[in-house]
């Protein structure tokens, strides 16, 4: 491992789509995203529901910021699924 005085502002947070607010995932992820916001990270994530929406009800109820990754769909990568 090499040390690094890099200081991360951002942390991404993916996961299942399906994922319902009464999951224990669902809100951990929320519980998460919460503590990073109060502690200055920015949240980033695909915007979709399930774990992101958790992610980004988080940050949020912190005051904190999010960030989503999308795909644009005329430059869609050939991997994508």
């Amino acid at each position: 491992m090499i040390n690094t005085n890099k200081k991360i502002f951002r942390v991404a947070i993916f996961g299942d789509g399906t994922a319902k607010k009464s999951d224990k995932h669902y809100q951990l992820a929320y519980e998460t995203a919460k503590m990073l916001a109060e502690n200055g990270y920015i949240v980033v994530n695909g915007g979709g529901p399930g774990i992101m929406a958790a992610a980004t009800e988080g940050a949020k109820s912190a005051k904190g910021k999010v960030e989503t990754v999308i795909l644009d769909p005329k430059k869609e990568p050939d991997n994508y699924e």
